[in-house]
C-alpha cells in the first residue's frame, strides 16, 4: 500500500507485542508511527488510545516498522515523516 494514497487522518495498527502497538497516521503534513502499550483487549479500540497519548518513534524506526511489521506493508515513498 503507499502511504500516499491515504486521506488524511487515515491510520492502521499493529501488534509489537500482545499489549503494545504501533499505529501509523497521515497527516496533513506527512506521516507519522506513534507506539504504546496498551491493555491487549481490544486493539481497534486501543489504537485510538495510541494516537491519543503514544510516543512518536524516531523516523528511522518508523520506516522499519513500516516494511517489515504490516501486512502487506506499507509504503511511505514520497511523503515526507511529520515533524
Amino acid at each position: 500500500m503507499m502511504l500516499a494514497d491515504a486521506p488524511v487522518g487515515w491510520f492502521a495498527y499493529t501488534q509489537l507485542a500482545s499489549t503494545a502497538l504501533a499505529v501509523v497516521l497521515r497527516r496533513e503534513d506527512g506521516w507519522c508511527v506513534y507506539a504504546a502499550g496498551v491493555p491487549g483487549h481490544d486493539h481497534r479500540t486501543e489504537a485510538q488510545d495510541v494516537l491519543d497519548h503514544g510516543d512518536k518513534m524516531k523516523e528511522g524506526m518508523a520506516r522499519a516498522v513500516l516494511a517489515h511489521l504490516f501486512h502487506p506493508p506499507i509504503d511511505a515513498e514520497g511523503l515526507p515523516y511529520a515533524r
